[in-house]
């Protein structure tokens, strides 16, 4: 161990995985299906991006009474993984898991993907070895990752 800290907790989405374009253009692709307002720029992406996803559903423009948001979050899923090749991890983040690992600290992912996404992409990176704990939801619908943070906490 390093002295002062033994564990880092990893977001996956827009921390190790460099998606947020991909995701942008995921969901504009939807919005122009629709004949809806694209996002204009990664900037405006972000500023309305939140938590619940369906909330950020409603922001872009997304009618739930036109279309319920798990028709919507399907179809966005089916995008967003339907091109592996798009996803990158950011630079240098292979180094840095590389170099933790050698110092001793344990590593652990949390995130609001699905597991099996979370370990498929995981794995298409090969940086898995890397990781002591991968906790991810259940669903797609990106809802929150806090309840599985607080079991996780709880049982460890």
């Amino acid at each position: 161990m390093n002295g002062k800290y033994s564990h880092v907790l990893w977001d996956w989405n827009g921390t190790l995985l460099d998606d947020a374009a991909w995701c942008m253009e995921c969901v504009n692709d939807m919005l122009a299906r629709r004949g809806l307002r694209p996002l204009a720029n990664l900037s405006e992406y972000r500023s309305v991006f939140t938590f619940p996803v369906e909330d950020y559903y409603r922001r872009v423009g997304f009618d739930f009474d036109a279309e319920p948001f798990a028709v919507l979050a399907e179809e966005y899923m089916a995008l967003y993984h339907g091109n592996d090749s798009r996803l990158t991890l950011f630079p240098e983040i292979r180094k840095t898991l590389r170099i933790l690992r050698e110092r001793g600290l344990r590593q652990n992912i949390l995130s609001a993907s699905r597991i099996d996404n979370l370990l498929r992409q995981i794995e298409l990176f090969g940086i898995a070895p890397y990781f002591d704990v991968i906790l991810g939801i259940s669903d797609i619908y990106a809802r929150s990752k806090e309840d599985v943070a607080v079991r996780y906490l709880r049982e460890s």
